[in-house]
């Protein structure tokens, strides 16, 4: 005989419930004076099991719906399968391993991975391939293949890096042609050339950077 204490506190719920409904059949039986047998025990036992299962089982989806929810949803996942034309919320075991196989191997070599990561490299399969299928192997089979890896926001500190580093060559060479303590007159025609392009350039440079930047 298992010992009340070692049950869980579900059965020791499910126990109580069923010997509450035997004394209650029992007591409706007795006062309509029938029966009380086997069969009548069997039944209400199915009952509550039925109602306890439904409950209990329930209550348990629940839960893992709500630890799921907490964890959050994988971004790269959907957008991937969204890429690949699966529906990731119906998808089977065996597609959601192909997804999640790919997408660890992506991580490896590209921590910061995103969704728009993902997007860019099939923007550039597709032009580069256009007949050819996007899955899940796809990108792990190719993804060093198809310049892909930067976000518009890694551009954008890319570009910013280059335009800054050509507008200080430019200011360099224009200090070294032209400086602070020197005059006009002391250059020739082509020194004077150069540095009025120097000049220009330097400005085109500045604007560009405040532009993306978002100063100007």
């Amino acid at each position: 005989m298992i010992a009340p204490n070692s049950l869980f506190p579900a059965e020791l719920t499910f126990a109580s419930q069923c010997v509450a409904a035997l004394r209650d059949a029992k007591l409706a039986a007795a006062s309509a004076g029938g029966s009380f047998g086997w069969a009548e025990i069997e039944r209400v036992i199915g009952e509550q099991f039925e109602a306890w299962d439904r409950d209990h089982f329930r209550g348990i989806t629940e839960k893992v719906s709500e630890r799921r929810g907490a964890k959050g949803k994988d971004p790269c996942f959907e957008a991937m399968a969204q890429l690949c034309g699966i529906d990731w919320r119906n998808c089977t075991a065996d597609e959601r391993g192909r997804l999640n196989n790919a997408l660890k191997q992506l991580r490896a070599v590209t921590p910061s991975l995103s969704p728009e990561h993902l997007s860019n490299f099939a923007s550039r399969w597709k032009a580069k391939y256009p007949s050819a299928e996007l899955t899940a192997k796809t990108f792990s089979a190719n993804w060093s293949l198809v310049s892909h890896t930067k976000t518009s926001k890694e551009a954008k500190i890319d570009h910013i890096e280059e335009l800054s580093a050509q507008l200080a060559r430019v200011r360099a060479e224009k200090n070294q042609l032209y400086p602070e303590d020197a005059q006009r007159e002391d250059l020739n025609e082509p020194q004077l050339v150069r540095l009025r392009w120097l000049v220009a350039e330097e400005s085109n440079l500045s604007s560009k950077l405040a532009r993306i930047r978002g100063y100007g």
